[in-house]
């Protein structure tokens, strides 16, 4: 007998990515949803129910940002320093000082810094949101919260966006100086540039839109991570065995979504 095409195989293919996207524009609907539901729901608390709000608000920042001071200032040095090193290695010796600040400005802390920033608070705290919702989702904490007239999106999620997305921003920052400074260790090792030079170089090619941009991305990545990172950990079956796997989840759809994010910003401010 012929050798017959099996035809089956690319509908199916075909189907599956098309699946894949519907389910994954409605995941990312379900997050918008949600976070705008815990919004509201916190604006319209009161009393002591605030301050518990703030208390836990004040929790996921002391986590997400100060807890993560160390390996993000490790992270910003190492990058500043790789991107001297890199261009010492392809600049030519005379004459490169003066582009060296830029390559900081445009390079680390527009477009570098706000994904390598996001990766670490997806790394940290999005996993650990996720696994923590999704425990109490297991736990029936959730349902009780709901029995007793508390609204679990104002209490759980709500702070937790907040708390995500300031701790982001502020690591952002962080970032940023740690950069420009790992930076500038390695241009005075290499070509001995004065610090008052090398900063003003950074300062003269660091638009104000550059500055706009960075903190854009801080405060929209931040806002997405915390919204899958709850929207995934509230989703789970009642089992066990679904806590990590929404933790998979958000891992994989913050990246992506954060990575859209960069591309349209980036878009966004070319030629300003």
């Amino acid at each position: 007998m012929g050798c017959l095409v099996d035809t089956t195989s690319r509908p199916g293919l075909v189907s599956r990515t098309g699946m894949s996207v519907v389910t994954a524009v409605d995941n990312i609907v379900g997050a918008v949803r949600l976070a705008v539901a815990s919004m509201r729901e916190a604006y319209a608390a009161s009393g002591s129910s605030v301050s518990c709000i703030h208390e836990i608000w004040l929790q996921q920042v002391r986590f997400t940002g100060l807890h993560a001071l160390t390996i993000t200032a490790a992270a910003g040095i190492i990058t500043g320093a790789i991107v001297i090193i890199q261009s010492m290695a392809i600049l030519p010796q005379v004459g490169a000082a003066d582009s060296l600040g830029k390559l900081i400005a445009l390079i680390v802390i527009r477009e570098v810094g706000p994904l390598l920033v996001a990766f670490i608070v997806i790394g940290r705290s999005a996993t650990a949101t996720s696994v923590e919702l999704g425990t109490m989702v297991v736990g029936d904490e959730i349902a009780v919260l709901r029995s007793l007239g508390i609204p679990p999106r104002a209490y759980v999620v709500f702070p937790r966006l907040a708390g995500i997305t300031v701790a982001t921003m502020a690591l952002l920052v962080y970032f940023d100086l740690a950069a420009v400074a790992g930076g500038y260790v390695v241009s005075f090792m290499f070509v001995r540039i004065a610090p008052s030079f090398f900063l003003g170089s950074v300062a003269h090619h660091l638009r104000a839109v550059d500055l706009t941009a960075t903190l854009a991305k801080g405060f929209l990545f931040g806002g997405i991570i915390a919204s899958i990172a709850c929207y995934f950990g509230l989703s789970v079956e009642p089992s066990p065995t679904e806590i990590p796997k929404a933790a998979l989840r958000t891992v994989v759809h913050a990246i992506l979504l954060c990575l859209v994010a960069d591309l349209v910003i980036t878009f966004a401010s070319l030629g300003r």
